[in-house]
């Protein structure tokens, strides 16, 4: 804290003369139509759960996302777009009403949140209930796939069928910890997805969407990313350990990562299964393809809802959106989960489609974004009013052009469950820089070094670097000296 405060001068000027006008909330300009022709768009909103961006969608040779690949080709992907925290409940409230953690107090899963408005924003669903839209859900979009009841015209949450017995077995967690575990879920003699939750909810919203009126906000929660990482048994055959896994980097297998850089933004409350775990790697290859095989079966899952649009001749008619949650470390960092803020952990796969935005189909966007940023842009496309108070911005300039000039730099923050303090993070279009309050902090090159393993927050050929980003977090009202 002591450097920190020895930049007071310099970060405070540069916050208050330059980057001013990047801060949420300011006037911004007006809300634009949804349409030319006047009729409000229908929304599918599709939240998938610990999803990294390990999919062919963005890049990956191995793992197989063609149904997402089908939905870029008419829409854009945020290369860079980051949760507002690495976990469940604070970033789904954070995308339901565009308010950062910081603002709203909630950091963790044990506070969940279940009311129509907070801090006097009605939440994403409401607001579009009452200007006009009949609201539906299925599966897991708030925390613990609850749904507040006033928000939605109807909504539905299933569980497992009686677990059959090929279910993988699990060891008990030990002092608080969380076994990870996956496998092929033996769904019945004939090998229907029935029994799985994500083909469920998705059997729902498809029955939906034959019924529903329009103009609908239909969200659909997709979980079996999440651990444990279970997936038909058809998907057995993805991904072979043994050929399909590459090796670490070489920045991975040094460690030197860690030098500088403090205990707690590496450590873990998970450990892998540990049949798995005594395997050559570690477990490593074993873990990492069972996850990809649940990205792979919620892929299909995403395409039979994409098919159920086509065949209800809705596709022209609605905007579509895939987001995570938040990430996860598949082993990087010497970890496997998330509540971390490296890009693992912090940065989300997300796909917005707007059928009549063409100038941004089929391309990418590297600008900064964040999962606040939806809510704004949902109003925004579909002509309605933005509730006063968002801190999102509508990405709608990015949308018909991604090459356009990034809206903001992107924030996401972290609490350590025993400690009253956050740690916070900002990304620039090139560089990232995390703060911790006793000084430790961190800037990667994120051009340079993706993989983010080379501290270069002492060198001081990048001070000014790491001044500019300061002052990001002062502008944004997330830091004050």
């Amino acid at each position: 804290m002591r450097a920190c405060r020895g930049l007071l001068i310099r970060v405070v000027r540069l916050a208050v003369t330059v980057l001013l006008p990047l801060v949420p909330g300011l006037p911004r300009a007006a809300q634009g139509q949804a349409r030319e022709a006047g009729a409000k768009p229908n929304v599918l909103l599709i939240t998938l759960d610990d999803a990294n961006t390990e999919m062919g969608v963005y890049g990956h040779p191995v793992v197989r996302t063609p149904n997402l690949e089908r939905l870029a080709a008419r829409g854009v992907v945020f290369r860079s777009a980051y949760c507002q925290y690495p976990l469940c409940n604070p970033s789904r409230i954070a995308m339901f009403t565009s308010l950062r953690p910081t603002t709203t107090g909630y950091y963790l899963n044990e506070r969940p949140f279940r009311d129509p408005t907070l801090m006097g924003i009605p939440i994403l669903p409401r607001h579009l209930k009452v200007n006009g839209y009949a609201t539906a859900g299925s599966g897991k979009v708030a925390h613990g796939s609850y749904y507040e009841p006033s928000s939605w015209t109807e909504s539905h949450a299933y569980g497992y069928d009686p677990a059959p017995p090929a279910l993988p077995p699990h060891p008990a967690p030990q002092d608080g910890s969380r076994v990870i575990y996956g496998g092929p879920y033996m769904n019945g003699p004939d090998g229907t997805l029935g029994r799985l939750l994500d083909t469920k909810h998705v059997d729902s919203a498809i029955e939906m969407l034959g019924r529903l009126p329009e103009p609908f906000f239909l969200a659909v929660g997709l979980q079996h990313t999440h651990v444990p990482w279970l997936y038909p048994e058809s998907f057995l055959t993805y991904y072979d350990p043994q050929t399909d896994v590459p090796p670490w980097p070489l920045e991975e297998q040094s460690n030197a990562w860690r030098q500088g850089v403090y205990w707690r933004a590496w450590e873990s409350y998970t450990y892998l299964d540990p049949a798995w775990a005594a395997q050559p790697d570690g477990g490593r290859s074993t873990a990492t393809v069972n996850y990809w095989r649940t990205l792979t079966y919620d892929d299909a899952e995403i395409g039979r809802l994409l098919d159920a649009l086509d065949r209800a001749s809705l596709t022209d008619r609605t905007i579509i959106i895939v987001v995570s949650d938040n990430g996860w470390s598949s082993g990087y960092h010497g970890r496997w989960f998330k509540l971390a803020l490296f890009d693992w952990c912090a940065r989300v796969p997300m796909i917005v489609s707007v059928p009549w935005l063409a100038g941004g189909h089929g391309r990418a966007c590297a600008r900064p974004v964040e999962m606040i940023d939806l809510y704004p842009t949902i109003v925004d496309l579909c002509g309605l009013p933005a509730p006063e108070g968002m801190e999102g911005l509508s990405l709608r300039s990015l949308l018909d052009n991604p090459d356009a000039p990034a809206l903001k730099p992107a924030f996401s923050v972290l609490k350590p469950y025993d400690m009253n303090w956050v740690s916070l993070m900002v990304r620039s279009d090139r560089f990232k820089f995390v703060y911790w309050p006793n000084g430790m902090h961190q800037l990667y090159d994120m051009q340079a070094d993706p993989g983010e393993y080379r501290n270069l927050y002492a060198n001081p050929d990048y001070q000014s670097v790491s001044e500019e980003h300061l002052a990001y977090l002062v502008s944004a009202g997330l830091l004050q000296f």
